[in-house]
């Protein structure tokens, strides 16, 4: 029990209660007042506190419930007594209905509630004798302006007063940024550049989580960072108990955010996205010091479509994306991103990095790129950071399943020669060889994007395929001639294409033959007045010669 005189006790510290003369109370003694509180009936659970469960019979509880009654009436006595009502019972601790006891436990178990009450016969007023009851609530002293939560709830409070979350003050950013035409801060005479705020942007890169190579995009597990300062959220520690730093709740992604968020955030995006940073990061508070520095570090997936480099060497391949990430809405003039520390960190926790996984982390370079101004606006450019990300893939499953298989399949196909012709397997096993390699090709066909470009698994592939082939085409040939039974061995399609190449060749022949004799006159037998053409003479000559061989014969 907290004993405090009247003259003590404030009116934020404590309740005070004053009767009138005329009750009860003042016209009683001392001690007859005293004695409400001072020896109070037995409490509804202290007959049973100490004895075994077992022993609660009916009788007892029917004693438990008179005094329970008894309890319940002397509560309402004092609060009537005190000015206190009895739906405020719950609040001060003066009564709990569910578990009679239980609070006056836990108050004296954590020492944040003592209730007392103090009678004290001290002042004249008017002749007229005052007493005083207070009712004293805790053993910890109020916020000296009242606000229950203590100093970080006035600061939360007095940080967010008048504080518009969907706007920035660009010019306290160009005052600090600003920038003469040599390079050094802006003087009189000197044309002045300005620059918008820094927005520090930093990665660590946790893992790879997916790869797609036929829609040319990835999925990275990061940690975004981002940190910047608003002068509108800066105050002096001094004044809030020392404290350096609070935490406000953004949500919703970047920008003005949600209907959650509490403060302005700046619209840092990835350019080459497949999804953006505020679906594919969560939603987290940020960390507010008092000097104004906001920090900002969210977990999530980083999903980029990814022009890739070096894939042409499938599946031996090193692939290279690159991480295009800047202000979508404002230029430069407004938001600069800049890199935080490095830019980038790899790793840092115990379950960063791959196991059983096809792509493995190699190397990660950040530069910075800017992107020139236009002509209508020529302060206004366009700064991003570039982030050039290494992994490797790993390519002995590809040699296990696809490229040996291949090869045993080629040289499974060459080897029905071994087999005899009237063996029936000789043709099925090229013809599996056969389609064996067409399904190699489909399935690694569907891994990679449809392209013009050769990778090295397809020119692997369309060779094999070529062997299979040639393997299936000969073991046709071998067994034609091998069942074929006519005298002669030539094929009637081969025969027809012969004979009609021959009719088309004599005709040609024929052809020159008359041309060349129609235009050239023969001019040794001019003698008759008439003119003789070679290809009469000829004609003649053949025929002369045909008539003496048949003579002779």
């Amino acid at each position: 029990m907290r004993l405090v005189p009247a003259a003590k006790c404030g009116a934020i510290s404590c309740a005070i209660f004053a009767y009138p003369p005329t009750s009860a109370w003042a016209s009683s003694t001392w001690k007859e007042k005293t004695d409400i509180h001072r020896n109070p009936p037995n409490h509804p659970h202290s007959a049973f506190r100490d004895r075994p469960s077992s022993l609660y019979t009916d009788r007892a509880f029917e004693k438990e419930a008179s005094s329970r009654q008894r309890w319940e009436a002397w509560t309402d006595e004092v609060a009537a007594a005190s000015g206190i009502a009895r739906n405020d019972r719950n609040r001060i601790g003066g009564h709990q209905r569910s578990r009679p006891g239980q609070k006056s436990r836990l108050q004296r178990r954590r020492g944040v509630l003592t209730d007392a009450f103090v009678h004290d016969v001290t002042e004249e007023k008017g002749g007229i004798d005052h007493e005083l009851t207070r009712r004293l609530s805790p053993s910890v002293e109020p916020s000296p302006i009242g606000h229950k939560g203590g100093a970080s709830q006035r600061l939360r409070t007095d940080l967010l007063s008048d504080y518009d979350r969907g706007a920035f003050p660009w010019e306290v950013a160009w005052s600090a940024n600003a920038m003469s035409s040599e390079g050094e801060d802006g003087g009189d005479g000197e044309e002045i550049y300005r620059k918008g705020l820094n927005v520090e942007v930093g990665i660590n890169f946790h893992r790879i989580f997916d790869v797609n190579l036929a829609q040319s995009t990835a999925d990275f597990v990061v940690w975004f960072r981002q940190r910047w300062t608003d002068p509108r959220l800066a105050w002096d520690p001094a004044d809030y108990s020392n404290i350096t730093s609070v935490h406000f709740w953004i949500g919703g992604g970047s920008g003005p955010g949600g209907e959650t968020s509490e403060i302005w955030t700046p619209d840092i995006e990835l350019w080459n996205m497949e999804m953006g940073l505020g679906e594919s990061l969560t939603d987290a508070p940020a960390i507010v010091t008092h000097t104004g520095s906001v920090f900002w570090s969210r977990p999530g997936h980083l999903m980029p479509v990814c022009k890739f480099k070096g894939l042409d060497d499938f599946p031996f391949d090193t692939l290279h994306c690159t991480v295009e990430i800047g202000s979508w809405a404002h230029s430069g003039l407004y938001i600069r991103s800049v890199p935080l520390d490095e830019g980038y960190t790899v790793g840092g926790s115990e379950t960063a990095g791959e196991a059983f996984a096809e792509y493995q982390l190699a190397d990660v370079k950040m530069r910075k790129h800017l992107y020139p101004p236009f002509l209508s606006a020529p302060e206004e450019d366009w700064p991003v950071l570039l982030y050039d990300i290494t992994f490797h893939r790993s390519w002995q499953p590809y040699v296990r399943s696809f490229i040996v298989l291949q090869i045993i399949l080629n040289l499974a196909a060459f080897s029905c020669f071994w087999l005899p012709p009237q063996c029936g397997e000789r043709m099925g096993l090229a013809i599996t060889s056969m389609l064996a390699a067409v399904t190699s090709e489909l399935i690694v066909s569907s891994n990679l994007p449809n392209s013009a470009e050769m990778t090295w698994i397809v020119r692997f592939s369309l060779t094999s395929l070529a062997f299979a082939s040639f393997a299936l085409f000969e073991t046709a040939v071998v067994l034609y001639f091998f069942y074929c039974t006519s005298d002669n061995l030539t094929p009637v399609w081969f025969k027809w294409l012969s004979a009609k190449y021959s009719k088309l060749r004599t005709r040609r022949e024929a052809q020159e033959t008359r041309s060349s004799g129609d235009c050239v006159p023969h001019s040794e037998n001019a003698s008759e007045g008439g003119s003789r053409f070679i290809l009469k003479e000829k004609s003649l000559t053949h025929l002369s010669y045909d008539s003496k061989e048949a003579q002779g014969n």
